[in-house]
């Protein structure tokens, strides 16, 4: 991505977590106006990667990484507000 201003996520919980296994720190947070999880790859430069949009439900609106299924991948779990549900998304979703 160019030097600029982007306007990324709309909700206020992000996750700095090594999302695809590459020992580079990664963006992860909730966007619950598009109703996605939005994940920001690192670079490795200290920039991102254009952000990967991840369905997540209705209004998500807090995230959490974890192994869940214990395959040594972060996997990531958010709540939504607008139904009572709460969402795991493994990490093998990631392009």
């Amino acid at each position: 991505m160019p030097a600029g201003d982007y306007f990324i996520i709309t909700n206020t919980w992000m996750v700095v977590t090594d999302a695809n296994g590459d020992r580079i720190p990664d963006l992860v947070g909730s966007d619950a106006t598009s109703n996605t999880i939005n994940v920001l790859l690192g670079r490795g430069d200290g920039t991102l990667q254009p952000q990967v949009q991840l369905p997540a439900g209705r209004g998500p609106s807090s995230v959490a990484v974890a192994d869940i299924n214990s395959d040594g991948r972060p996997d990531f779990i958010a709540t939504n507000l607008r139904d009572p549900t709460l969402l795991l998304l493994p990490a093998t979703c990631l392009p």
